[in-house]
């Protein structure tokens, strides 16, 4: 759903949808670990993830 959404195409199985320095990609990976209790618990945590991604990215 999350590459369709910044892509606008369905995604294929074993296909990177995004570059690898895109940090979507690893925002992605934090909400979705197979550890349910290491991703995050609420909207605030997932936002403070994309917010850490973003500030790790321009600098």
């Amino acid at each position: 759903m999350a590459a369709w959404a910044l892509t606008g195409e369905w995604p294929q199985a074993n296909i990177a949808h995004l570059p690898a320095d895109e940090p979507w990609r690893t925002i992605i990976r934090e909400a979705t670990r197979h550890e349910i209790e290491r991703r995050p618990q609420s909207i605030d945590e997932f936002l403070a993830v994309i917010e850490r991604v973003h500030a790790k990215h321009r600098a």
